[in-house]
């Protein structure tokens, strides 16, 4: 600074009141922080220690302290750690939404084979038949023999081995059949 500010001639208190009103400036901080520690008083001693550590907040280093240097480095290391880190995580990030999209892809798309397949090979009349239903039966005849294939083949209802793989692939095509008839309905 090539001309000392006036406003370095106040009290303290407002030399404090200013520091705070102006954190981001260094230049202002600086002179701030000379002018404590000149005045040699425990109010300046003071205000010197809450500016340095404004200053240090800000980035700005006191020649004085002998750590400042390696500080500096290390927190300017960390900010590049936590940028690369950043950078990491969004890509994650980007590549998990990429894969869920291609899983939904694949699934939309195995769901049309089996809808595909279905059709062609059961017909919507053998969809009925293969539940033991009329083609026109109406909705709640279709829920009620649902729920009814449900209670009578469900897997954990027996206890043999073999009986529960058999009633487990019934239950399982019966539910495909079901879906079926839902979306054809």
């Amino acid at each position: 600074m090539s001309r000392r500010q006036p406003w370095l001639d106040w009290p303290i208190t407002r030399l404090h009141t200013h520091a705070e009103a102006h954190r981001e400036d260094r230049e202002a901080l600086s002179a701030i922080l000379l002018e404590a520690r000149q005045r040699g008083t425990p109010a300046g001693d003071e205000l010197a220690t809450r500016v340095h550590g404004m200053l240090m907040a800000i980035g700005v280093f006191d020649e004085e302290d002998e750590n400042a240097a390696d500080l500096a480095a290390q927190l300017h290391s960390s900010q590049l750690r936590n940028r690369e880190l950043r950078e990491q995580l969004v890509a994650a990030e980007r590549r998990a939404r990429e894969a869920e999209a291609r899983a939904a892809q694949s699934e939309r798309r195995a769901q049309a084979i089996l809808d595909s397949v279905m059709t062609s090979c059961l017909g919507q009349h053998g969809l009925h038949e293969r539940v033991h239903l009329a083609p026109t039966a109406p909705a709640w005849m279709i829920e009620a023999v649902q729920r009814a294939f449900r209670q009578r083949f469900h897997p954990d209802r027996f206890g043999d081995p073999d009986v529960k793989l058999k009633a487990e692939s019934i239950f399982k095509e019966a539910e495909v059949v079901f879906a079926r008839l839902r979306i054809a309905a």
